[in-house]
């Protein structure tokens, strides 16, 4: 229970070895690379931005630790080294000059694990404290001693730099001591006195959809939408959504570039022999600064085209004349005749600068070539949509968790698994299993809203005796429910609401409990809403009269035809299948089962699709072999 399952790098370490020795390259640092590895084994959420060595110098080391501290993505400063107690382990009485509040408990922690494995860590001073919100600890020199102290503190680390950035995942910790919320509102019925009806109206799926993208905008107009990229960590950004239209800042290549190995020359010189400077023009040193008539330059791909030179001539095309005493080219021959821009890639040719045209455009999902064009082109940052932080609850007496111990009168719980296999792109918290009553779902719900912007709950909405979610809801949350039943098979349950949480605005989808519903449902519904959430195709000043989320449904649909008869229902029903393509005929969908019952999830095992069948309220009670029907695709 409540596991998190993270997306993006959000905790960012930097890593100072002090040390005279390997400053000076007479040792060979092994403790910086291995708080790296450690750092990086540890979380997915864990990134290091930067690792230098350092001597055992007070000034320079105050300056990485001042600096480091300044910058906005730095969280953490872990130091290694210079601990001990010879007249040049500086690093605890540096620290201690800088550091604004002093955190004595991860000190305290390190000198006593350390103290119950050896008796020499008497002899090791840490300092840890805190400069401008950023962690900064100090740690032994050794190897073994700063594995064994990495261990002690790393379970404490999300949190202290949580509790630096004020982070609402502050909560996650505290939230046991607040775990005995009692229902003031929600009491328990009696059975004779229960509703006989739903009081919520049959909306179509149509309907549904447009109540729910009506409610996005607000999430769009805070400012908890967007989050900046910085260019050491693009890669992180990847199949991320753009916030902001990117502009070109300088134009690829920047410079005349060489295609080829070979010589620069001018081109007017003709064949024949040249005489060859004995700087070369290589990619990234660019020894020659310029050529005159009658000579030449070794230039490699890549590598500037000197002034003066408008040709680049291959190795293959030339042929050794002369060489130098020693062993230097000094004369060669060119053997074609090079024409004006021959092998020389044009400052811009790639990409010019623009500033009217944007490179790659606000809404797009990125690529990794859209990343690589991004780095390529100079750009410092970039600001992308957040993904939303997701929260997964099960609610039921009859379910228990996967793999624990089963009752011969309970069922193991799939929802949370499927789901949460759909969410792995997500922040994801799993919030477990509530029984059917009103304090532990409130309890439950609570703990969602403080660490997730959308909630999706299984069970518990229908209309047994014991079906409390709703109730919780609108009682003790205030919610706003949108919608409570929807014109669909499966899933007419399906409840959609708001609420504002300490500020904030909280979207929960509450699905039916059968694992087939709860499925089908998540991908009408839940889906297209969290790509719309995480900016993919939203512009919402222009999308207020659309229906982005029937477009988004559209776009992965197609016309079939069935392979059988269907018998069809008063609702519109959405029934799996395998949609089989010919590039001779129309695809062809055959139903995994004849029996689509909403609880057996065997029939959903090989779909590829959910085919869409319109309700009978129009007289037509059967669907003919060879019919056409709407298939959405996975």
């Amino acid at each position: 229970m409540n596991t998190t399952y993270p997306c993006m790098a959000m905790y960012r370490f930097t890593i100072l070895t002090v040390s005279d020795r390997c400053s000076r390259n007479e040792s060979v640092d092994i403790s910086g690379p291995l708080l790296q590895q450690l750092i990086k084994d540890y979380d997915d959420r864990f990134y290091v931005l930067d690792y230098q060595i350092v001597s055992d110098d007070k000034n320079v080391l105050k300056e990485f630790l001042i600096r480091w501290s300044n910058r906005s993505d730095v969280d953490c400063i872990l130091t290694t080294g210079g601990t001990g107690l010879t007249s040049r382990d500086i690093t605890p009485e540096t620290t201690a000059e800088i550091i604004e509040k002093e955190v004595p408990g991860i000190s305290l922690a390190l000198i006593s694990s350390s103290l119950s494995i050896t008796p020499m860590a008497m002899l090791s001073r840490m300092k840890c404290g805190i400069l401008n919100q950023t962690l900064i600890i100090n740690l032994p020199g050794s190897y073994k001693a700063c594995k064994e102290c990495f261990d002690v503190i790393k379970p404490v680390l999300k949190h202290a730099i949580d509790q630096l950035k004020d982070s609402n995942e502050v909560d996650m910790l505290h939230r046991t001591m607040h775990n005995n919320l009692k229902s003031c509102k929600v009491n328990k019925e009696p059975v004779a006195d229960r509703e006989r009806h739903s009081p919520f109206e049959m909306i179509s799926i149509k309907e549904a959809q447009l109540r729910i993208f009506t409610e996005i905008g607000p999430y769009f107009q805070s400012d908890r939408n967007e989050m900046v990229i910085p260019a050491k960590i693009l890669h992180k950004a990847f199949n991320l959504v753009l916030a902001h239209d990117v502009f070109a800042s300088v134009p690829l290549p920047p410079f005349d570039a060489s295609t080829k190995d070979g010589y620069a020359v001018i081109a007017e010189d003709g064949k024949g022999n040249r005489n060859v400077l004995s700087k070369a023009s290589i990619a990234g040193l660019n020894e020659v600064t310029r050529i005159d008539r009658g000579f030449c330059a070794r230039i490699s791909t890549g590598a500037a085209v000197p002034a003066g030179a408008n040709a680049v001539v291959q190795v293959e095309d030339t042929e050794l004349i002369m060489k130098t005493q020693d062993d230097e080219e000094k004369v060669i021959n060119i053997k074609t005749i090079p024409a004006v821009g021959q092998d020389i890639r044009l400052i811009g040719s790639d990409i010019p600068v623009d500033n009217l045209n944007p490179l790659i455009t606000k809404y797009r999902r990125l690529s990794s070539i859209d990343l690589g064009l991004i780095a390529a082109t100079g750009a410092k940052e970039i600001k992308v949509f957040r993904r939303p932080k997701i929260a997964v609850l099960s609610t039921g007496d009859e379910i228990v968790s996967a793999g624990q111990h089963r009752s011969w009168n309970c069922v193991w719980d799939s929802n949370r698994t499927v789901l949460m296999s759909l969410l792995l792109q997500f922040e994801v918290f799993d919030l477990g299993i509530t029984p059917d009553s009103a304090d532990g779902i409130l309890n439950c719900l609570n703990e969602a809203m403080q660490n997730a912007d959308v909630i999706i709950t299984t069970g518990g909405v229908s209309m047994g005796e014991r079906d409390l979610l709703k109730k919780v809801l609108r009682e003790d949350f205030n919610a706003d429910i949108h919608f409570g039943r929807i014109n669909l098979k499966p899933g007419k349950p399906t409840t959609f609401s708001t609420t504002t949480y300490n500020g904030k605005k909280k979207y929960i989808f509450s699905l039916p409990g059968n694992p087939v519903s709860a499925f089908v449902t998540f991908k009408i519904f839940v889906e297209p809403f969290l790509q719309l959430l995480s900016g993919k195709y939203f512009d919402f000043k222009k999308q207020k009269e659309a229906n982005p989320m029937e477009k988004l449904l559209k776009w992965i649909k197609c016309k079939v035809v069935l392979d059988k008869p269907y018998q069809i229902d008063t609702r519109p029903e959405f029934v799996r299948a395998v949609i089989t393509f010919s590039s001779l005929s129309f695809p062809e969908a055959k139903l995994t089962e004849s029996n689509q019952t909403s609880s057996r999830l065997l029939n959903v095992m090989n779909s590829n699709g959910l085919l869409f069948i319109p309700s009978n309220l129009d007289g037509q009670k059967f669907l003919e072999n060879g019919d056409f029907v709407d298939a959405i695709l996975f």
